[in-house]
């Protein structure tokens, strides 16, 4: 929930650099050879720390990828169902905290989707690990209709309390998507 910190004190040490997330294909394709894998050319082979995860609900995943996780400013329909991002970003520059600012949006793009799975995006500021942003819903894809869908999720009202390198993560069935970055500095900070 909003205002909690995030522990992660028992989750196990991942096999990549930090603020990177496998796309769930990699690790789905990785994990259906079997959850063994080998981490470089060369190296030994790996346990993948997915494998736990994958082996439980490979079978109740949506499969798919996740192909943009975007912030922007507005965000239009036109009239052809084509999304239009407009001002997109990677970060606010506050003069004051904490701070607010006027309504952006959240757009994610999803490709090669099936079945259906509860989604969640939650942005974690790194140093605090406070969770200022949390939600959630449902994605359902019928094996008639396309599937690529696309989340649109306007942000309103989101205080910043203080300057710091944020992360928003978008999980889809209990598994990492995708990552980003969202910078948030001072203005009146002194560069170094």
């Amino acid at each position: 929930t909003v205002g909690t910190k995030l522990s992660v004190t028992s989750a196990p040490a991942l096999p990549f650099a930090t603020r990177t997330l496998p796309t769930l294909s990699t690790c789905y394709d990785r994990c259906r050879q079997g959850p063994i894998w080998a981490g470089r050319k060369g190296a030994s082979a790996v346990r993948c720390v997915f494998a736990p995860i994958f082996e439980e609900k490979l079978e109740r995943s949506m499969s798919g990828v996740c192909f943009a996780l975007l912030c922007a400013d507005r965000i239009i329909t036109e009239d052809n169902g084509k999304k239009g991002l407009i001002g997109v970003f990677s970060g606010f520059h506050f003069p004051r905290f904490p701070s607010i600012p006027t309504h952006w949006f959240i757009y994610a793009g999803l490709a090669n989707l099936r079945g259906e799975a509860k989604f969640s995006m939650n942005l974690v500021h790194d140093e605090t690990q406070t969770v200022l942003l949390s939600l959630g819903g449902e994605l359902k894809v019928h094996e008639q209709q396309d599937n690529d869908i696309e989340v649109v999720v306007p942000v309103v009202n989101l205080v910043f309390p203080r300057p710091g390198t944020h992360t928003l993560v978008l999980n889809v069935g209990g598994i990492p998507y995708a990552s980003r970055i969202l910078r948030v500095t001072d203005a009146n900070a002194v560069p170094q």
